[in-house]
């Protein structure tokens, strides 16, 4: 199985609304990270899936996520730390990862 993962899709739905209510950055940065620590839980958890994962590059996306300062490539290094570190996932980037 082939997983295409960009970690800014975990506040997609945020993102769209961030247009209206700027001040509401920081309260998505925190949902952020609570969505990537989620993730990262479930990804524990995986005991049989054999993935492939391609992680692509964080700020290319449809929404201003500059917001999100570093946060974005924090959350892609800890994603792909925990697959490498369950060896039996794939991890590849474009961007060095």
């Amino acid at each position: 199985m082939l997983l295409f993962l960009r970690v800014e899709d975990l506040v997609r739905f945020e993102l769209v609304g961030l247009d209206s209510a700027p001040e509401a950055a920081a309260a998505f940065v925190r949902v952020f990270r609570e969505r990537t620590e989620h993730f990262l839980d479930v990804l524990g958890r995986m005991s049989r899936l054999h993935l492939g994962v391609m992680i692509c590059p964080s700020g290319r996306s449809a929404y201003d996520t500059k917001f999100l300062g570093n946060a974005v490539k924090v959350a892609e290094h800890k994603i792909a730390a925990e697959l490498r570190r369950q060896q039996r996932h794939v991890v590849m980037g474009l961007d060095g990862i």
